[in-house]
């Protein structure tokens, strides 16, 4: 198996050459992250399988169509990130492994 890394150690720092020049500077537009569980139940009300938790369909559906609308418009990222390693890892601290 691979090295897996430790989320409660620091990143090791790599060198870089010394003209290289790096500005930090704010996105033109606001940035969202849906959490997996959000992400789920989007898709579960767009195939019309959560009929039986009225709820969750209506603050799903509200949540789709809102940020789809904002992200067509050019007004809002929705990023789309790789969660797997965070549940990995997750798995690995609640399971006393990690």
């Amino acid at each position: 198996m691979g090295d897996v890394l430790d989320p409660a150690k620091p990143m090791e720092s790599v060198s870089a050459p010394r003209d290289i020049t790096v500005r930090v500077q704010r996105a033109a537009r606001k940035a969202l992250w849906l959490d997996t569980s959000v992400i789920i139940k989007i898709a579960n009300a767009r195939r019309g399988e959560l009929k039986n938790h009225p709820t969750d369909l209506a603050r799903v559906t509200e949540i789709d169509r809102i940020v789809t609308e904002k992200v067509r418009s050019g007004r809002l990222l929705c990023i789309d990130s790789e969660q797997r390693y965070e549940a990995w890892v997750s798995d690995d601290l609640h399971s006393g492994q990690g």
